[in-house]
């Protein structure tokens, strides 16, 4: 009984600092339930970022596949063509002026 008395005394001639650390106490509990959603929004974002991050990289990879594959064409297009320019400028060689004219319809005065 004693020992409660002493406590009690104690207590009521420091009730600043029992009420300041239950203050602390208080806003500790607060606060930990603050920082554990906090790392729950961090991981989720975290999570997000690597979804992101592999979309990105696949869409860099077809974007890649997409540019080579028109490369290519433009190249069969471009070699095709020139073959048929070759091809007619040889047949142009061969004819010569009056045969030109007549093709075009042109009289030779």
């Amino acid at each position: 009984m004693i020992h409660l008395k002493k406590a009690w005394n104690w207590c009521k001639a420091h009730w600043k600092w029992l009420t300041l650390l239950v203050m602390f106490a208080a806003a500790y509990i607060l606060g930990r339930r603050g920082a554990s959603n906090l790392l729950k929004m961090a991981a989720f974002e975290k999570d997000q970022y690597k979804v992101e991050n592999e979309a990105l990289r696949k869409q860099q990879e077809t974007r890649k596949e997409d540019t080579k594959k028109a490369k290519e064409k433009f190249n069969k297009t471009a070699e095709a063509l020139r073959k048929e320019r070759d091809r007619r400028l040889e047949s142009m060689e061969d004819d010569t002026t009056e045969e030109v004219l007549k093709d075009l319809g042109i009289k030779k005065t």
